[in-house]
């Protein structure tokens, strides 16, 4: 029946008709709704955050099952108990996978026998047999497409949340709305001003940047508020006005249709805001590289961490005179600055930045590489492409400084239909906040810093002090007999590490950091301070001999850097990789080698860093977790697993990468400020190739009838002579660790 006849069939009912018409379509709508609270878990025991009060995937598969049974006719899911159990666990696979992950039409109708279906034809001869199988996988096709998504879509909402890796969860729209309430009342009283349409409007006839859009993510305790950038935005404006800002959004839409009613409105369309503001970023950029003190201590990443960590630690043991005891337990700090980029004042933010802009005319070049096919890989090398310069801008100081503070005085937001402007903090969502928050906290670091030194009596060394905090009054500790003090600071965007081996500066730095810097409104969360001895500026809190930092732990008797794996408790090993959608069992070797390229590093593996057991300790864990990751994708490939061959392969892939991070090379920073460093050589291939074994049989073990051939060809190797002497002398590094008992072991 066509649309159009179907509604004036509908037009023809009596009235009476119509209203018992909707009045049973209400009905049906309130069973849903019930059946869909029926399958939510109780509240009892559970915190009191709204954020955590999500539905698990099993709830809501069981509902989704729930209302299919109770819509379809029951020869179309299946006639038997198997059939209908295999179609349920296509239900659940659907509703369980990750984020970006993808599944056809033909994994779910794997297992599914065709006989319990006999209402899509015969099974023979083998003509009928394809031909029902083909009906089989539309129905199915069609089930989910129809049936499974719509339902999920009226009675859940799916989003992904902060610390919580590639998992989906689903919350039911009820909740959904009270989280998203509560978020909105929360930033829209301490963060964003509403401010009248007509003033907004004004504004966007000649603003460059457009209006961002806003994101809530839960998380762990509470809610996130991103504001996405790094789309276009498409505002309605009167006409005359929406004229005037074309040229500043760069293109606009075409005018309401003739005949409107109300006043024509026209679509706008604004570029990007980090698209706009590439430019500003890139000079920022330029001028940060020329003076790398403004940032302070700033790292981004391991590399960035071993070559400012490495230099100080040798020249501090080096220091140490022959007769001299060797150091004891090191005093080290892990703090973290609460709401960084929310507490921020922009306007202080804008002074920072203005200082850096020491030019007034700024020359930006856009340029393309072409990189070379592979056969000419090997002449020309990466990065040696041909490079034309495509276009030449010349960009004034005072149009950049504008632009700054446009984006940080007068960010548009949109919420419950109102325009609002921030007026506190940087957007997160931002390509300038993560270098606005270097330059801005690279400010309270220097004061807390400058409370360490102070504390010892004289300032730290030149080579020890954090770049920009240099006393020329500093002592000559090489003359000094004694060894000079230790005072280290590593900053990761708003997570603070300070390690010293005098107690009276680490006490000093701390007791200054717990104060808070009330001028700019920057507080560190006391509730995640981590500590290595009992410090008397905080009481409350215990020492950890094992302090965690940035998913890094570092051990305050021989400063060697360890995994924090305490972020796998749990099924969170699940949730941390997807499944490609093509060839997913020929890609599992370069999976493995990607899974221990994150742990392949000399701030791990540098036997003269961390000492040979820490370095072996490290990589038997990194073994470890790579063989659960390894289980964790085999289960998510088709029936059969993975191939054994298939797995080896993906051990010597592994292998390879581990061996490669091993060696002596030379690690360059990310961030500029510090040079690059040698690191020292790390295991040799054959003590890898142990550690390997030994940390596969045991975590596959577990898992004996699955991998019964991986098992047998780890027993074979590991019979060998020189791996049997191997694993004796690594027989304590394998041995179990009660702080990673259930997680790794």
């Amino acid at each position: 029946m066509r649309p159009d006849a179907a509604l004036g069939a509908q037009a023809a009912l009596p009235k009476r008709a119509r209203r018992l018409e909707a009045k049973e379509t209400r009905a049906r709508v309130q069973r849903l709704a019930a059946l869909a609270l029926a399958h939510e878990p109780s509240a009892t025991g559970r915190p009191a955050w709204l954020s955590e009060q999500h539905t698990p995937h099993a709830r809501v598969a069981a509902f989704l099952w729930a209302c299919l049974t109770r819509i379809c006719p029951r020869p179309l899911l299946g006639s038997t108990p198997r059939a209908r159990r295999r179609l349920r666990l296509a239900v659940r696979r659907f509703v369980s996978l990750r984020r970006f992950e993808g599944v056809r039409a033909s994994d779910l109708v794997e297992g599914l026998p065709l006989r319990a279906f006999g209402c899509l034809g015969s099974t023979r001869p083998a003509t009928a047999a394809a031909a029902a199988r083909a009906r089989l996988l539309a129905w199915v096709a069609w089930l989910f497409a129809e049936l499974v998504i719509p339902l999920l879509r009226a009675h859940f909402y799916a989003t992904e949340a902060d610390g919580e890796r590639q998992r989906v969860l689903y919350y039911r729209k009820p909740v959904w709305v009270a989280l998203r309430r509560t978020a909105l009342d929360a930033v829209t009283a301490e963060q964003y001003t509403p401010v009248p349409r007509r003033w907004a409007q004004m504004a966007l006839r000649h603003r460059s940047l457009g209006v961002a859009r806003v994101r809530i993510l839960p998380k762990r305790g509470g809610l996130r508020l991103i504001t996405n950038l790094s789309r276009p935005t498409r505002v309605k404006l009167p006409a005359a006005e929406a004229a005037e800002a074309q040229g500043a959004a760069g293109m606009a839409a075409a005018t309401a249709p003739a005949g409107a009613i109300r006043r024509p409105m026209t679509a706008v369309y604004f570029r990007p805001v980090n698209e706009t503001l590439r430019d500003l970023f890139q000079v920022l950029k330029y001028e940060v590289s020329s003076r790398p003190e403004v940032l302070g201590s700033a790292v981004q990443g391991f590399n960035d961490v071993y070559c400012r960590l490495v230099p100080r630690l040798r020249h501090w043991r080096a220091s140490a005179g022959p007769d001299e005891q060797p150091p004891g337990p090191l005093f080290i700090a892990a703090l973290d600055v609460r709401r960084a980029y929310d507490s921020m004042d922009a306007s202080l933010a804008c002074e920072l930045a203005a200082q850096l802009l020491r030019s007034e005319r700024y020359v930006v070049h856009d340029y393309a590489e072409r990189e070379p096919a592979d056969a000419w890989a090997a002449v020309t090398g990466p990065g040696r492409g041909v490079r034309p310069c495509a276009l030449r801008r010349e960009l004034g100081r005072g149009a950049l400084l504008a632009l700054l503070r446009e984006h940080l005085a007068a960010n548009l937001v949109r919420l419950r239909r109102r325009w609002h402007v921030q007026a506190r903090g940087v957007p997160q969502g931002s390509s300038l906040s993560a270098l606005l928050c270097g330059l801005y906290l690279a400010v309270a670091e220097r004061e807390a810093l400058a409370c360490a030194e102070s504390a010892v009596g004289a300032a730290a060394l030149a080579e020890q002090a954090t770049p920009g905090t240099r006393h020329p009054s500093a002592l000559d500790a090489r003359d000094a007999r004694s060894r000079p003090p230790l005072l280290l600071v590593l900053r990761h965007t708003d997570d603070f590490l300070f390690v010293s081996d005098r107690r009276e500066a680490a006490e000093a730095f701390v007791a200054r950091m717990l104060r808070g810097f009330p001028e700019l409104g920057v507080r560190v969360s006391r509730e995640k301070t981590r500590l290595s001895w009992r410090a008397d500026a905080a009481p409350g809190l215990r020492p950890t001999p094992l302090v965690p930092w940035c998913g890094l732990r570092l051990d305050s008797r021989r400063l060697a850097f360890c995994a924090d794996y305490a972020r796998y408790r749990g099924d969170q090993v699940r949730w941390s990789f997807g499944l490609p959608a093509a060839t997913p069992a020929a890609l599992l070797p370069a999976k493995v080698a990607g899974f221990l390229r994150l742990r392949a590093h000399p701030l791990l593996l540098d036997a003269a860093l961390c000492g040979a057991e820490a370095a072996a300790r490290n990589a038997y864990q990194a073994w470890c977790l790579a063989a659960m990751k390894l289980h964790v994708y085999a289960c998510g490939l088709r029936a059969g697993g993975a191939v054994p061959g298939v797995v080896r392969a993906a051990f010597e892939a592994g292998l390879e990468e581990l061996a490669r991070a091993g060696r002596a090379r030379l690690v360059r920073p990310v961030l500029p400020g510090s040079r690059p460093v040698a690191s020292g050589a790390g295991l040799c291939a054959a003590r890898l190739r142990c550690l390997g074994l030994l940390a596969w049989r045991r975590t596959l073990g577990r898992k004996q009838s699955a991998y019964a051939d991986v098992l047998a060809w780890i027993e074979q190797e590991l019979a060998a002579p020189d791996m049997r002497a191997a694993a004796r002398r690594l027989a304590p590094v394998s041995a179990l660790d009660d702080g990673l008992e259930g997680i790794l072991y």
